[in-house]
């Protein structure tokens, strides 16, 4: 990145990469502060506007920013309702569905809006190759509706939609992963799934593998993959908000190793928790209460 913005100009695809790496570090701090200021820089510029509130969106809602970020995503809606085709407003309101079901207290709320939202531009109405089926499935998943996440997952080994052909195998292996480990009695198949679709994206299959094996109660397996997670970065946010669920991640990384009696790593953890949702949503900062009490009953606890 350094050389390329010794040899091109200033302008939106230099931001852009600067905020990707950013985003892939996980300083999001640094990116929202970032984005803050690019987007009233290219109001002027559709596309980089619409990618940067895009990637806003994202960001605010991985800060437990919740309320700023559903405006933001109201933004980004308004605006894709003039661009000629209803595929990326769609695309726009299922992002939207998965960060508030990720956080929102009332998985109802974030089904009604999935509902509405599939309602208004149905999937089966958008030509095959604009059909954002995975974002679907992930919708679907985050709020709990396992009948439409069947459906959606048959249609996506028919059709991967506005997915990149050259992947077809990881995505749809992911998706099977998501979808399977919906049902307790699935959660083996569903590591199965995660564990084909990770050389494709491993921060997306990862986390959700760890937790798979935290609800089989296989701890030391769940850290494994916590651990590669946290190391690996992230890689998938040239298409906006997808996998919003760090900080649920990170508290619990903590819980984890405070169940193993490994101090150091525990307040690592809660500390990573506590720096991402510091200036959270009022309705999140009992949890923020919570991981700095942790935090220091283990200080106090290790002398």
């Amino acid at each position: 990145l350094s050389r390329i913005k010794k040899q091109f100009p200033p302008g939106p695809a230099i931001e852009n990469y600067e905020a990707f790496l950013e985003l892939g570090r996980r300083d999001f701090t640094a990116a929202e502060t970032r984005l803050r200021g690019m987007i009233p820089r290219y109001q002027s510029n559709r596309a980089a506007y619409d990618r940067f509130l895009n990637l806003f969106a994202g960001v605010l809602a991985v800060r437990g920013k919740m309320a700023e970020a559903n405006r933001t995503f109201e933004r980004l809606a308004e605006l894709r309702r003039g661009s000629g085709s209803p595929a990326p407003l769609l695309n726009a309101q299922l992002r939207r569905v998965i960060a508030d079901a990720s956080y929102g207290s009332d998985h109802r709320v974030a089904k009604a809006q999935l509902d509405e939202s599939l309602r208004a531009s149905s999937l089966e109405q958008l030509p095959e190759r604009e059909r954002p089926v995975m974002i679907a499935i992930r919708a679907s998943v985050a709020v709990g509706d396992r009948e439409r996440a069947g459906r959606l997952l048959d249609q996506i080994d028919r059709n991967l939609g506005s997915a990149p052909r050259r992947y077809g195998k990881y995505i749809r292996q992911l998706a099977r992963g998501f979808v399977l480990s919906m049902r307790d009695e699935a959660l083996h198949q569903a590591i199965a799934a995660f564990t084909k679709a990770e050389p494709f994206c491993g921060f997306c299959a990862q986390a959700p593998m760890a937790r798979a094996f935290d609800r089989l109660g296989l701890p030391d397996s769940a850290l494994v993959y916590y651990t590669k997670w946290v190391e690996g970065g992230e890689e998938s946010w040239d298409g906006g908000p997808y996998y919003l669920e760090q900080a649920n991640a990170y508290f619990r990384l903590g819980e984890l190793y405070e169940a193993k009696g490994d101090k150091t790593k525990a307040i690592d953890f809660y500390g990573r928790f506590t720096e991402l949702w510091r200036d959270a949503d009022p309705e999140f900062q009992p949890r923020v209460k919570e991981a700095r009490r942790r935090i220091a009953e283990l200080l106090k606890a290790r002398g």
